[in-house]
């Protein structure tokens, strides 16, 4: 009745499959206790007078057979324009808008923007936006608006695929914590009493020292992403490095450089970060020294290291799950040495086109419990087997 499809790297589940039976059952029951309603198509809502759904979901980009009535007492709403071309601008009246008056979640899901519909302004109650661009379809540059401060309980941000820039004034949202952006263009980001914020992806180098010095004084930050150009000096990168050498409560940082090389300078020494993510070329892989030193989760990506990584990785104490990807080295073999690796629970090797073998010494991996290869065509992992206690995915 339930099916596991596949796992991820430290053994969650990833995604499932329900059977039609059960899925029936879940459906029903959710619409007995918590007033959900799905709605496909073209097809209209409820004609039920009586039904006051909390929760809908509608498959399409039609929301114009629509019901005033039935909008006030909504809680979420999941738009999901999944078979569109992307490029839908909601012309819908600011009354139908209005209407939400409980409406805290809003999820467009395959819709794309260049400016957002000034009737969401009435949304004075919401405290969950997300807007999410299929990967296939143009990239817009979305304009947030001047007005996106008036939306006083706005917690979650997401625009995570969409390239942004900052209005004219300064975003003051005192009850944000997750803002999640793609990139921003023009402009610098412009913030003002972001104190309750915990996750931002997204910053430019620039905007964070720019940024920065405003959320440090009682910064909650513990995840945290920042683009770079790979055109910045070196004041720059030791600007930053110092002012996240401050940041005491960061868990998850990622780092990209779309240019030129990634300097490994940047990378802050801090004993809190348990899980990094770096991608962007690099020239060598980074001393173990200069990694925080409880790191437990470490992703490489677009690095096309041409020097073997594994025997600097390996001696990384604590890492427990290590994830190279996207043409993360460009040679023929790797070697795991003599006890490397000596927490490491989960490998992912994910588009490695010339990777040919693995060779691990005689007390390299003691704990490696999960392998998922995907797209490493040449690899010849036979060798691999003996050190492996569960296999949770090989593609």
């Amino acid at each position: 009745m339930l099916q596991v499809e596949d796992l991820t790297i430290d053994n969650r589940v990833g995604t499932c499959r329900l059977h039609d039976l059960l899925r029936e059952v879940c459906l029903r029951k959710a619409k007995e206790e918590i007033g959900l309603e799905i709605v496909k198509g073209e097809e209209g809502f409820s004609s039920q007078s009586s039904y006051k759904p909390r929760h809908r979901v509608v498959y399409g980009k039609n929301i114009e057979n629509r019901s005033t009535n039935q909008n006030k007492h909504l809680r979420s709403l999941f738009l999901l324009n999944l078979n569109g071309d992307g490029n839908v601008y909601m012309t819908t009246p600011s009354d139908y808008w209005k209407s939400f008056q409980l409406l805290k979640m809003l999820d467009l899901d395959g819709f794309a923007f260049q400016r957002l519909p000034d009737s969401f302004r009435l949304l004075i109650g919401l405290k969950y936006l997300r807007i999410h661009r299929q990967r296939y379809f143009l990239r817009y540059v979305l304009k947030l608006p001047s007005w996106l401060k008036d939306l006083k309980n706005l917690e979650v941000l997401d625009v995570e695929n969409e390239v942004i820039v900052f209005p004219n004034v300064a975003l003051e949202m005192e009850k944000l914590r997750h803002f999640h952006i793609y990139s921003v263009l023009g402009k610098p980001m412009s913030i003002e009493n972001w104190k309750n914020i915990e996750s931002v992806k997204g910053m430019r180098l620039k905007d964070w020292l720019e940024c920065s010095s405003k959320l440090m004084a009682s910064c909650r930050v513990r995840e945290l992403g920042i683009h770079m150009n790979g055109m910045e000096g070196n004041k720059d990168l030791s600007m930053a490095s110092a002012s996240l050498e401050k940041m005491t409560n960061l868990v998850e940082l990622h780092l990209k450089c779309n240019s030129l090389l990634f300097n490994s300078n940047i990378i802050p020494q801090l004993g809190s970060i348990t899980k990094l993510k770096l991608h962007g070329k690099m020239h060598g892989c980074p001393d173990a020294s200069k990694f925080p030193p409880n790191l437990t989760h470490l992703t490489l990506e677009y690095a096309k290291l041409i020097k073997d990584p594994m025997p600097e990785l390996g001696k990384l104490p604590k890492l427990q799950y290590l994830k190279l990807s996207e043409y993360a080295y460009e040679h023929r073999s790797m070697k795991v040495l003599r006890d490397g690796f000596p927490r490491l629970k989960g490998l992912s090797l994910r588009n490695m086109f010339e990777l040919r073998s693995i060779d691990i010494e005689e007390g390299g991996m003691p704990h490696l419990k999960h392998l998922q290869i995907h797209k490493c065509e040449n690899l010849d992992a036979k060798n691999l087997w003996g050190h492996i206690k569960a296999i949770t995915m090989y593609n």
